[in-house]
């Protein structure tokens, strides 16, 4: 979805291109008449180079912008990944601990490194279990409460090693994608900010050869907000409605 600061500079984009292209010939002539028919053909060619070139910085900034929509949509996909692999090793976590606690007592459950509640976070989780399953791997198993009942420590080495792999795998792909998503970030960035530029000076100039050719109204609505940049007056200086939670104190 494209982001609303992106939507409305595009809006105040396409209204400046459609009035330097629909009013292009009302300029040529009426600058033609006043400062001569040279200078009228010249104010043409410069009104159409700023379209197009408004263009091309509008289309610049609508690929980044999205380009970091799609990558902020991949890292939902994988940050759910992420929880459902740490909910299977917190799940394996709670019952180790639980079993461990009904065999061999709570001093066991503490030498295998369980402490206070057990973590939610993936991090916390993935952490937590890299320890408990050295304890089960190298910890020698207490006498149990009841003769009768004894616990396999090696049955569960293997499937926590197993969830455990895969949470770190899902937490590097995180990772990686964050590193991404900043990098696209700040590309998109950087393409509002080229856009912006931009797009002030091409609407000032046609602004101000639409008020030459007697367009007032038009070149009015269509030159730059001093209050939101890449917006037009008519777009970025729009307040917005209030309502009974919202009290318009202006």
């Amino acid at each position: 979805m494209v982001s609303k600061m992106v939507t409305d500079r595009r809006k105040s984009s396409d209204s400046v291109q459609s009035a330097g292209h629909e009013y292009e010939n009302n300029i040529v002539e009426s600058i033609g008449r006043i400062f001569g028919s040279e200078a009228g053909v010249a104010a043409g060619t410069l009104a159409r180079a700023a379209v197009v070139t408004l263009k091309t910085d509008t289309d610049d900034m609508l690929t980044a912008d999205n380009v970091h929509q799609g990558e902020i949509a991949d890292d939902t996909s994988v940050i759910e990944d992420k929880t459902e692999k740490s909910t299977a090793v917190r799940a394996s976590l709670v019952e180790t601990r639980e079993m461990g606690g009904a065999v061999y007592g709570p001093a066991f459950v503490r030498e295998l490194g369980f402490e206070g509640l057990t973590p939610v976070d993936p991090v916390a989780v993935h952490q937590l279990g890299v320890l408990v399953l050295d304890k089960l791997r190298t910890i020698e198993a207490p006498k149990p409460k009841n003769p009768a009942i004894k616990m396999d420590l090696g049955a569960l080495t293997g499937p926590l090693a197993e969830s455990l792999d895969e949470l770190d795998a899902a937490i590097k792909v995180v990772s990686d994608e964050k590193k991404q998503a900043v990098t696209k970030l700040s590309a998109k960035n950087k393409s509002i900010d080229k856009y912006d530029e931009i797009f002030s000076a091409a609407a000032n100039l046609i602004s101000t050869m639409l008020r030459v050719s007697g367009e007032e109204e038009l070149a009015g609505k269509v030159r730059p907000s001093t209050r939101r940049p890449g917006n037009t007056v008519e777009i970025g200086d729009v307040k917005p409605p209030t309502t009974p939670d919202t009290p318009d104190i202006t």
